[in-house]
């Protein structure tokens, strides 16, 4: 009887998982690589693999009986959405897998089918149990569906191919795999997005590579930016659509009984979990969509604020509880900034009330507060006064309370640009910074004459800030930091009156098309200022805001 030699698995890899990625040296540094952080947000480093190999029992007979797989750290996505050839001949693939691989071929590994979803649980130090299912005949292609399970303890069960693709090393399961890689393409495009970056912003979004209600979402963006930055915006949009309909029927699924006991972090992830789709669905599907489920995640806002008594002040009036602004600015809850941020930016181009109620009470009039906003100014880049302004105009034009313009413009002409919130290694991405918050200034000016004091586009003060915004565009031209000017642009063409203003507004909106948006798709907000302009305001004639949010409501109807 031949001696059969049992395999040992080789020496355990030292390096971050990023590094290896890389195929980069590691300096080993803990808890994050030196490397990685010195990377000025091109690299996030994803820690590293400390757990031991798995440990796949394997069936000591044909029969098909499921084996267990333990698999530590990286959690399984739910997604349940089948993605097609998202990049023909992807170059990112090739990279990653030293060979070409196809989509078919990662979906087939990566992505379980509606049909084998995994079970919602709650997920014990990110540990779970992966049932591994048996070819079905003769040990070849195609699976044999095991309805999911839930072992002892609540663990979840997942279904797992049992061989790997060709092209995809089995070593390491998930922790090594293709999602990793793309998320970190992924998550490097977007910190290099933000405003200013800042190792804060870049350990956040790492930190949320660990949470899988959050991840699968990130997963779906990560594939939505790998679709557009390889084919064309139509072709793109086709690709997507289905992906994102199928993942918010699943997401937002009435049917679904709700948990009427949620844990905090539980509601956490469901909220950054939407926030994800509104900024996915805004790529593809538009305004109207990411609007929708912007509203669908007020619920789990309220839940959170409501939890925490700092986060509520007391109406002056009539003794009601209202969310404190300056209270979630400098709260640690991340999601809930992004959300009123948000709100607040929909507000503005939509022309509808914020779907839930801020109150400025404790903020300073005089600038220099002691607010901790350094996340808020990293990733957007608008000044926090100026958003206390935007709100008050948005709080007057639902209520119509009682409200002093004279301070909110004092309030925007005081207000100076910080150099800690525009400090950059290039000069010339300061100025860049320094004219997006300017022109933020002149938004802010204009919403306050218009929308609060309604007076109409040509008077004097509205047509000066639109000239500046126009000059300050100008200044940052084509840079990728120009995507900040979605919401200014907007803001300028509803008062343009003459060619000269409204042509570089069109050419601008009409450039923030796929992945190079900030908030909102350019085009739906082209269509409704050339209504605007060949309607209501045709041949340069005066409009008020109202006459934007009837053009608005008419092109592009939120339901």
């Amino acid at each position: 009887m031949p001696i059969k030699h049992k395999s040992t698995p080789g020496p355990r890899a030292e390096s971050c998982l990023t590094c290896i990625s890389r195929r980069k040296k590691c300096d080993k540094g803990r808890p994050f690589c030196q490397r990685c952080l010195d990377s000025k947000a091109k690299f996030i480093c994803l820690g590293y693999d400390d757990e031991s190999e798995p440990e796949v029992e394997r069936p000591r007979t044909r029969k098909a009986h499921p084996s267990t797989v333990r698999v530590t750290g990286f959690p399984p996505l739910r997604v349940g959405v089948q993605f097609g050839e998202a990049v023909p001949g992807s170059s990112t693939r090739t990279t990653y897998f030293g060979a070409p691989v196809s989509a078919a071929e990662i979906n087939e590994y990566l992505t379980p089918s509606v049909d084998s979803l995994m079970v919602p649980g709650p997920l014990e130090n990110s540990v779970l149990t992966v049932a591994a299912s048996v070819p079905q005949h003769d040990q070849g292609a195609g699976w044999k569906q095991i309805p999911p399970r839930r072992r002892p303890g609540g663990a979840a069960m997942l279904l797992l191919p049992t061989s790997i693709p060709r092209g995809v090393s089995a070593s390491k399961q998930m922790r090594e795999s293709y999602v990793f890689f793309i998320l970190e393409e992924f998550q490097s495009y977007r910190v290099n997005m933000f405003f200013r970056s800042s190792i804060f912003l870049r350990n956040l979004l790492m930190a949320q590579l660990k949470r899988p209600r959050i991840l699968e979402l990130m997963y779906l963006g990560a594939k939505v930016f790998e679709t557009f930055s390889g084919k064309s915006e139509e072709l793109a949009i086709q690709s997507c659509s289905h992906w994102l309909t199928q993942y918010a029927n699943q997401a937002t699924n009435p049917d679904e009984p709700p948990n009427p006991y949620p844990s905090t972090q539980e509601v956490e992830d469901k909220l950054s979990g939407l926030l994800e789709l509104v900024a996915a669905q805004s790529i593809v599907l538009g305004t109207a969509a990411g609007y929708k489920s912007l509203r669908l995640a007020l619920p789990s806002f309220l839940h959170l604020v409501s939890g925490d008594p700092s986060l509520l002040v007391e109406h002056e009036r009539n003794g009601s509880l209202c969310i404190s602004l300056p209270a979630v600015f400098i709260s640690r809850r991340v999601e809930l900034g992004r959300f009123m941020f948000q709100d607040i930016m929909c507000s503005i181009v939509l022309g509808l009330p914020t779907l839930a109620e801020y109150d400025l009470t404790g903020f300073p009039i005089v600038p220099g507060s002691d607010l901790t906003t350094d996340w808020f100014h990293g990733v957007h880049g608008v000044p926090v006064e100026m958003i206390v302004n935007i709100t008050e105009v948005h709080n007057w034009r639902a209520h119509k309370k009682a409200a002093d313009w004279t301070a909110l413009e004092m309030r925007a002409w005081t207000w100076t640009w910080n150099q800690k919130e525009i400090q950059s290694e290039e000069s010339v991405e300061m100025v860049y910074r320094v004219a997006i918050q300017e022109a933020w200034r002149h938004a802010t000016l204009i919403y306050i004459y218009m929308g609060m004091c309604e007076v109409t586009s040509d008077d004097p003060r509205v047509q000066a800030s639109v000239h500046q915004i126009i000059k300050l565009m100008r200044v940052v031209g084509d840079a990728h930091l120009d995507v900040y000017f979605s919401v200014l642009a907007i803001v300028a063409g509803i008062a343009a009156q003459n060619e000269s203003q409204r042509a570089p507004i069109l050419r601008k909106l009409k450039s923030f098309t796929g992945v190079r948006i900030w908030k909102f798709r350019g085009r739906d907000f082209t269509r409704v200022l050339e209504h605007l302009w060949y309607g209501a305001a045709a041949n340069g004639a005066a409009i008020g805001w109202d006459d934007y949010v009837q053009a608005r409501c008419k092109v592009l109807p939120i339901r």
